[in-house]
């Protein structure tokens, strides 16, 4: 016999349609973040009234705390299972805030560059920051239909930034050989104005096209997402699209009402970022990842449907329990066998019979040590001297735990929405047990040899009753 096919099928995609995208651009959630986001930062533009230099630090500071944020955000809030997505951009995020933070030190000179330079070095470190920025995206596009499990995959996309960071910092400040990005022209009032080079002009021209490209391929990867998270993403990075293309347009660094503009626009789509995707994250971990979900979904059912099946073909009894003893499933001899009705939900040993009760409580106190202990490797044996339908039925058991992602029971959801809320319980059930030590969840077998006929012929099993000999 094959496995039944229902193993090797997918979860199914759900299309996203103009009336689903009007009806979430127009949903009380998106309009508040949206207009709060664009709300807020206009508020700010408020410091204006103190000073243009007050404005500037403010908005570019406030960015890289919300870039900060969002790493702490697409990280931690995290379940056991780490998506790569969220992995890959937090820690690409993380980096943009610092590069952030560093770009407004060497414009105010913090950093011991000479004046006639800060505004080429910070022009520097924005490159930096978008190629990591621009390289989380895609990279993490790419990963957005795996998720792992543990914090070592974190740790890799965090060192190769890292080492990226280090060298493109070192090529500014020691070695000193990156490309110059603005060019300084003393004023009469004696500041330095400092316009773009043609380094600079080219570089700034290809980051729309870059997040042009990012658009397309979230469009195509779109179904390994939720429909709410793809349609916020969407707009987020249209946000930084916008900002990235007002960026191009510049060509000196004078204040003014494009400066004003890039630098709201940088800030909002930050925060939007930052409100709606890592919000969502917040609220519900498991459900941001539609066909991640949707495979972990898959998995776990067809991991229950192929312990079934290789159970039906074992010609012995096979009972799986869960760890309080009831009864899910029970394989095709054991059915057969019991003839007098299914036994599936019942209390295994309310279903076994024990030739006294000091036996059965000796068995018993032997089972929950095995479940206590999580013991994978260790058995309980034993002779019932009947069932609860049969008197005269000997079978010799031996008891094992098999750990697996979900209990098994015969029992399956009619609606989509029970199934995706009995994945999430798994899953969460997975999570909670890999925080206490547990890796999986604990299925009990119980494997039985009906040896009535066997004790019958050589004369060991008398009736009425039973009578086992030694």
């Amino acid at each position: 016999m094959i496995p039944p096919q229902a193993v090797f099928d997918g979860p199914e995609s759900e299309g996203i349609t103009p009336a689903l995208v009007f009806q979430t651009l127009t949903s009380r959630r998106f309009l508040i973040m949206f207009f709060g986001t664009l709300i807020f930062s206009g508020l700010l533009c408020l410091t204006l009234l103190v000073s243009y230099s007050f404005f500037s630090y403010l908005f570019t500071i406030l960015s890289g705390c919300i870039a900060l944020l969002i790493f702490a955000t697409f990280i931690f809030a995290q379940s056991s299972y780490l998506d790569g997505f969220f992995v890959v951009l937090g820690n690409g995020y993380f980096f943009v805030g610092f590069s952030l933070i560093l770009m407004r030190s060497a414009s105010l000179g913090l950093l011991g560059v000479p004046s006639n330079q800060t505004g080429n070095v910070a022009l520097q470190i924005e490159i930096i920051s978008r190629t990591i920025e621009t390289t989380s995206f895609i990279l993490g596009l790419s990963l957005c239909h795996r998720s792992y499990k543990g914090w070592k995959v974190t740790v890799l996309p965090w060192m190769a930034f890292a080492i990226f960071f280090a060298l493109a910092l070192c090529a500014v400040f020691w070695w000193q050989i990156f490309p110059e990005t603005g060019l300084g022209v003393v004023q009469p009032d004696g500041s330095i104005q400092y316009t773009s080079t043609t380094f600079r002009l080219i570089v700034s021209i290809l980051w729309p096209v870059w997040f042009a490209f990012i658009l397309l391929f979230l469009v195509v990867r779109r179904r390994h997402f939720s429909r709410t998270v793809f349609i916020f993403l969407f707009v987020a990075i249209l946000l930084r699209e916008l900002n990235l293309i007002l960026n191009a347009v510049r060509r000196d660094f004078a204040q003014g009402p494009l400066d004003i503009v890039n630098l709201m626009t940088r800030l909002s789509s930050f925060i939007f970022i930052y409100a709606s995707i890592g919000t969502s994250m917040l609220q519900d971990p498991l459900s941001t990842l539609n066909y991640s979900l949707g495979l972990k979904q898959a998995a776990l059912e067809n991991q229950n449907l192929v312990i079934a099946w290789m159970i039906d073909q074992v010609p012995s009894i096979c009972i799986l329990t869960d760890e309080s003893g009831v009864m899910g499933h029970v394989n095709k001899y054991g059915t057969e066998l019991f003839r007098n009705g299914s036994i599936t939900g019942d209390l295994f040993f309310e279903f076994v019979k024990f030739e006294s009760d000091s036996l059965r409580q000796n068995i018993e106190d032997q089972f929950k040590l095995l479940i206590k202990n999580k013991n994978s490797s260790g058995i309980v044996s034993f002779t019932s001297a009947g069932t609860s339908d049969e008197e005269c039925r000997v079978i010799e058991w031996t008891v094992k735990l098999v750990k697996s992602a979900a209990l098994m029971s015969q029992q399956t959801s009619n609606t989509s929405r029970d199934t995706e809320m009995t994945t999430k319980s798994s899953i969460a059930m997975e999570s909670a047990g890999s925080e206490t030590g547990t890796d999986s969840i604990v299925n009990v077998l119980c494997i039985g040899r009906d040896i009535t006929l066997e004790l019958e012929e050589r004369g060991y099993c008398e009736k009425p009753g039973i009578t086992l000999r030694n």
